[in-house]
């Protein structure tokens, strides 16, 4: 483990590593690292570079939102690995039980000479268990340390951000952003962890004892996508789901003001009127719903499990389109100055990450030369387990819409546009082991990708439906689907063991 670095307020002479005697008066920011005035002239030249006296100004200046940024994505970042981390271990606890239980049953079947061969099996499967334990609870160890690294460094900038160096306060805050970069890879899981250990058992031919041994091996196989069953509510479709659990969740009728909370058998547990039309709504866990008013309020709004109805903040003058909720309980909104697909050069089509109060923490609306507006209309915003972001970018011209990742930076970490000519993507969801779920349901096609943009496989196909679909929720292994005709959801299982 790396010695880990105190930040302390001293004056001392730095020279460049580069140059002997040099003293280090400027930083350069695209290689995030600290020069003298001859690098700028040979090895730096034509990089955005800036003296560290500005560069320090500029951090200082914004000591207070960086402390806010840091504080809520790592957080982010903290919960989402040990949700993935605690899935992890269910569904390998699970596995064990079922392979065992498998086993058990075969057993029972066999003459009693081969009850070796089935305990060395269940041994197999045993060791795979605590291999990935162990890789869990290294992995959990490791993001615990860096936490605490994280919140020393912000509790040293907040006590000495006024009386550090220069330089000081450039590394800290580099460190920072480090550590961040270095959450994220953690949050990417080691190749094998992931994989699973299945017990598939031999043949029912009594006269062929190898085949009736059967065998466990690790499972690299797609997860079979099982219907389960289907029902109607209402008379229109639906533009959002929320599930609270694999058997329930919150529903809302396009065109409506109402939310609905039903089951997986179709049956309305409560029904809430939200006072206004919405695209989307977010639902945290003491129960509460946010939402945006787009057509009158232009604000942001909470009701409480009591039905109270509060406004949070305006956003005016962009018009709110549709909220979320990330894991440090920060909103994301997505903002547009006029609900249309026109552009010109005055625009802002953009995603905010705000606190409860509107403070504005990130915003995510260029391309990496910070220039370049990226999104036309951004919708269904939604927080990554690692605390990248995705948005979808809905224009005028759907064959061409686009799904963009952001880092915790606001950089873009992949734009995925579908892997043919047809893509339409309309609603985005993620699981617990980092993979995005983006509907593409007027092609009738949910795309599976991975936390890089890479395609996957097609977790259903345009065989799979009869209709087009809109919005989807995925919540471990139960997968809601709203299709098209009114009211209709169809309930699916993502079937392994």
């Amino acid at each position: 483990m790396a010695e880990r670095k105190f930040y302390t307020v001293q004056k001392e002479l730095n020279t460049c590593s580069d140059h002997e005697h040099e003293e280090v008066e400027m930083y350069c920011r695209t290689c995030k690292k600290s020069i003298c005035t001859k690098c700028v002239k040979g090895d730096h030249l034509g990089h955005d570079w800036e003296t560290l006296t500005k560069i320090a100004k500029e951090i200082r200046k914004q000591t207070s939102n960086k402390k806010l940024k840091v504080e809520s994505v790592s957080k982010s970042i903290f919960v989402g690995i040990k949700e993935m981390l605690d899935f992890l271990t269910s569904e390998s606890e699970n596995e064990l039980t079922h392979n065992c239980s498998q086993m058990e049953t075969r057993r029972k079947r066999i003459i009693e000479f081969v009850n070796k061969s089935f305990d060395e099996m269940k041994s197999d499967c045993e060791k795979n268990h605590i291999s990935r334990m162990d890789k869990i609870q290294e992995r959990t160890t490791l993001v615990e340390s860096k936490r605490k690294r994280i919140q020393f460094l912000i509790e040293n900038m907040e006590i000495g951000a006024q009386d550090y160096t220069d330089l000081d306060l450039i590394e800290l805050h580099d460190e920072i952003q480090s550590l961040l970069y270095e959450l994220q890879d953690l949050a990417t899981l080691p190749y094998d962890v992931d994989d699973r250990m299945i017990y598939r058992p031999g043949s029912s031919d009594m006269s062929i004892i190898e085949q009736l041994l059967g065998t466990v091996e690790v499972d690299k196989s797609r997860p079979e996508i099982i219907f389960e069953k289907e029902f109607n509510i209402c008379d229109t479709p639906f533009n959002c789901i929320h599930l609270l659990s694999g058997n329930a969740g919150w529903v809302h009728p396009m065109k409506t003001t109402i939310n609905h909370l039903v089951d997986a058998s179709g049956r309305i547990g409560k029904s809430v009127d939200l006072g206004c039309r919405v695209y989307n709504f977010a639902v945290s866990e003491d129960d509460a719903m946010y939402f945006c008013d787009f057509e009158k309020a232009q604000s942001v709004n909470k009701i409480d499990k009591h039905e109270k109805i509060t406004t949070l903040f305006s956003t005016a003058p962009l018009i709110p389109l549709q909220v979320n909720l990330t894991r440090s309980e920060d909103l994301l909104i997505s903002l547009v100055e006029e609900n249309t697909y026109d552009m010109n050069s005055t625009s802002r089509r953009l995603v905010r990450r705000t606190s409860m109060t509107g403070e504005v923490i990130m915003e995510y609306e260029y391309d990496n030369n910070g220039t370049t507006p990226l999104l036309c209309v951004p919708k269904r915003p939604i927080e990554l387990h690692n605390g990248n972001i995705c948005v979808i970018n809905e224009t005028e011209n759907g064959p061409v819409d686009i799904v963009y990742c952001f880092d915790c930076r606001g950089a873009v970490v992949f734009k995925y546009k579908g892997i043919d000519n047809r893509f339409i993507p309309v609603d985005v969801c993620c699981d617990k082991n980092g993979k995005i779920f983006i509907s593409d349901g007027f092609n009738r096609r949910v795309h599976v990708i991975d936390l890089n943009g890479k395609f996957v496989h097609y977790l259903l196909s345009k065989e799979s439906f009869d209709e087009d679909f809109f919005a989807i929720d995925i919540l471990r292994r139960k997968l809601w689907i709203g299709g098209f005709k009114a009211g209709l959801i169809k309930v699916f299982r993502l079937g392994y063991v």
